[in-house]
């Protein structure tokens, strides 16, 4: 997620560009950046569930 939307303070990069950097091909770099945003979205609710509290 970091080489895919540049939080790191260096351009964002496609899906391409990324699988070529990590040897990987482009569709497991898209599951693993879906898997990722998942992570995410979980982890946020669990968040909003302890703040809620």
């Amino acid at each position: 997620l970091r080489m895919r939307y540049g939080m790191t303070g260096e351009d964002p990069m496609s899906l391409t560009g990324i699988a070529k950097s990590l040897k990987m091909s482009r569709d497991r770099t898209r599951r693993l950046e879906r898997e990722g945003l998942e992570m995410l979205r979980h982890r946020d609710a669990q968040l909003e569930a302890y703040v809620a509290i």
